[in-house]
């Protein structure tokens, strides 16, 4: 997994799945983006694929409302399953 900084350094190849200016999104923004149903995101947070952050602090993936994820994790996600 990239460092911290790394993680900042990643650039966008398909700047339509970017959220520029954003810190941390919502679970069903990043279905919006990638045309898929929010379970499917949270699927992903559960599988460890995507990194999420419990904003409650109870560190319980079941309680979807306090669900946010660091745009850091998005664009690593995205990045390492871009293929071109």
């Amino acid at each position: 997994m990239p460092s911290h900084t790394e993680q900042a350094k990643i650039e966008m190849q398909f700047p339509g799945l970017d959220f520029p200016g954003r810190t941390t999104l919502y679970p069903h923004e990043c279905a919006a983006r990638l045309v898929c149903h929010v379970k499917h995101i949270y699927d992903l947070i559960e599988e460890g694929e995507l990194r999420a952050v419990d904003i409650s602090g109870r560190n319980n993936l079941t309680d979807r409302r306090s669900i946010r994820i660091p745009i850091e994790g998005w664009r690593a996600f995205i990045a390492a399953r871009t293929t071109v």
